[in-house]
């Protein structure tokens, strides 16, 4: 016990003693409500591994007026789409530098991503009076991808430090399912028919594929596959060295 003892009390002074992990968050994605923090170790004088783990909570999508303007698929209502994340990633990095953690960097990674959707599907409703009607669609896409990252970190005193990720991207595939329940009101057979002629004109959509089917008068679902691929760029990352 005494041993055990002892060796809680010095193991934090050991650790500040090496001053050979950093925890950092992104300032960038603290800007968009992305929540994130990230634990790097040095494992030799030019290798780190780090683990990231970051948090959106789900709401509507940022720069929304930007991203209207390149998105054409009439049957996705835009101002009602919700999105939320969750990721964890793994990197390995490469120093070129003369001491640990610092200087030019290469960063191989791994990714896992879940992405919490509000789909919003709309089609042109058989009753006069009402037009177009949106179908809300709720569900979860997860990824899996690997990439590549360069950057550059330095001391910005004896322990802040800044992480400048200058340029990376990842590449993987995607699957996930997104359903509608208890449709109220219920819908007609003419309405089922019309709903499904929309989720048929989603069959692809970029490089995504899209399986929807309509179960019955108060349910649908809508499954997606397809390439992922996402870009890491601009990160300004803050972090204290211990």
């Amino acid at each position: 016990m005494k041993k055990l003892l002892l060796f809680i009390v010095i193991f934090p002074a050991l650790l500040s003693a090496q001053k050979k992990n950093v925890l950092k968050t992104n300032l960038c994605g603290l800007a968009i409500n992305n929540y994130n923090l990230i634990y790097e170790t040095s494992i030799s004088k030019k290798f780190s591994v780090s683990f990231g783990f970051r948090n959106m909570p789900k709401a509507k999508l940022p720069y929304l007026n930007e991203i209207q303007k390149q998105f054409n698929q009439k049957e996705v209502d835009l101002n009602i789409f919700k999105l939320g994340n969750t990721a964890v990633t793994t990197e390995f990095r490469l120093y070129l530098g003369k001491h640990k953690m610092k200087g030019f960097y290469f960063a191989p990674y791994g990714r896992y991503a879940n992405f919490n959707l509000t789909f919003p599907i709309e089609y042109p409703d058989t009753t006069q009076s009402k037009g177009i009607a949106p179908i809300q669609m709720d569900g979860k896409i997860s990824s899996y991808s690997a990439g590549l990252m360069m950057g550059v970190q330095f001391n910005l005193s004896k322990r802040v430090v800044f992480d400048l990720w200058i340029l990376g991207g990842h590449y993987g595939k995607s699957t996930g399912v997104l359903r509608a329940s208890n449709i109220s009101p219920e819908l007609s057979p003419d309405d089922q028919n019309s709903l499904q002629n929309s989720l048929n004109d989603l069959k692809n959509l970029g490089p995504f594929s899209f399986k929807g089917k309509v179960n019955s008068s108060t349910s649908a679902e809508l499954a997606t596959t397809g390439p992922w691929l996402g870009l890491r760029t601009l990160g300004l990352t803050v972090g204290y060295r211990f």
